[in-house]
């Protein structure tokens, strides 16, 4: 069981030093919209995150995992969400040159719904989730379960 625990720690520290497009949305609504889309856009992200752990508890990930068509599916969703945000962010700064009523720092507030929004749809289109959930999660369980276990059981 140790073996295993250490395992997991490594493949765990490893996802979560590696930096992926949840990460750059976050890093990018922080820089140009400040703490509140930020906020927001973590949120929305532990939020698909909930619900890639449901799919995966249900078994519908594993249907991501096991069928080459309902990955491919999903992974051409997320990058064309991720394409629309970008010429989204491109046609805004394009404007911003023109536009004469902007705000005093030249740029539009993205709000924490919106925020949200995108780190909902950012990682609910990422099929990398769904691979990682399958295969991480039955482990992730068995540690928690057995840690819950113990302090429920544990005597003062």
């Amino acid at each position: 069981m140790e073996g295993h625990f250490v395992l997991f720690l490594g493949a765990a520290a490893i996802l979560i030093a590696v930096p992926g497009p949840d990460m750059a949305l976050v890093t990018k609504n922080a820089v140009l919209h400040g703490r509140r889309a930020a906020f927001g856009t973590s949120l929305g992200v532990n939020a698909g995150l909930s619900v890639w752990t449901v799919a995966s508890a249900l078994g519908v990930a594993s249907l991501v995992r096991t069928s080459a068509t309902a990955f491919d599916v999903l992974k051409l969703a997320g990058a064309a969400y991720l394409i629309w945000l970008g010429i989204k962010a491109l046609r805004t700064a394009g404007r911003r040159w023109g536009d004469t009523e902007a705000p005093p720092n030249g740029r539009r507030v993205l709000g924490a719904q919106a925020g949200f929004r995108q780190g909902l749809l950012s990682n609910l289109g990422n099929p990398k989730i769904a691979v990682f959930s399958t295969s991480l999660l039955p482990l992730t369980g068995v540690i928690l379960i057995g840690f819950g276990v113990r302090l429920a059981t544990e005597q003062r």
